[in-house]
């Protein structure tokens, strides 16, 4: 499923202008390390940007998860009919959708839990798309289903208004 989320984000890349490929790739502990380029390698000031970014919205949404807002949490996803959420053998598109299935699945504090990303690899793909690659737990109490936890794909797009979601699979 990664390889089908970054052909997505390949495709992203290639229906835009000025469609720069950056080949630069940050893991969670900060080290980098180099993929082959597509067609373009994008500026080292943009993709570390991108990077930055990215990882602060990462990090907005595991605060608002954790302060018990899920609509605050799926901010961070473009909200279009085209978003899309695979998980458990699904497949939700639309925003509006996805936000429905959240609010359905974690009515409460207790079922939320706390959320922990970790392992974060940013991958840029061009100058308006990339690709994260990450672990997630939730700590939970056992009468809320425990602990949980698994890695995601996400594949971002740069919108006007920052980096959007508009790819995730969660497992």
């Amino acid at each position: 499923m990664r390889s089908t989320l970054v052909l997505l984000g390949l495709l992203i890349c290639d229906s835009r202008p000025n469609n720069n490929r950056g080949s630069r790739v940050e893991s969670h502990s900060g080290s980098t390390r180099h993929k082959p380029a597509g067609r373009l390698t994008a500026g080292a000031a943009g993709s570390e940007t991108a990077v930055q970014e990215i990882r602060a919205v990462l990090a907005r949404q595991q605060a608002a998860w954790n302060r018990g807002d899920v609509r605050a949490f799926l901010d961070d996803y473009l909200r279009d009919e085209s978003t899309v959420f695979v998980s458990g053998g699904k497949v939700t598109r639309g925003h509006a959708q996805v936000l429905e299935n959240y609010l359905r699945r974690y009515p409460t504090r207790d079922r939320m839990g706390s959320l922990t990303f970790s392992t974060i690899e940013v991958t840029p793909l061009c100058a308006d798309a990339a690709s994260v690659l990450g672990r997630w737990k939730l700590a939970r109490p056992a009468g809320s289903g425990g602990d949980v936890g698994g890695v995601f794909t996400l594949v971002f797009r740069k919108t006007a208004s920052g980096w959007k979601i508009v790819a995730d699979h969660t497992s």
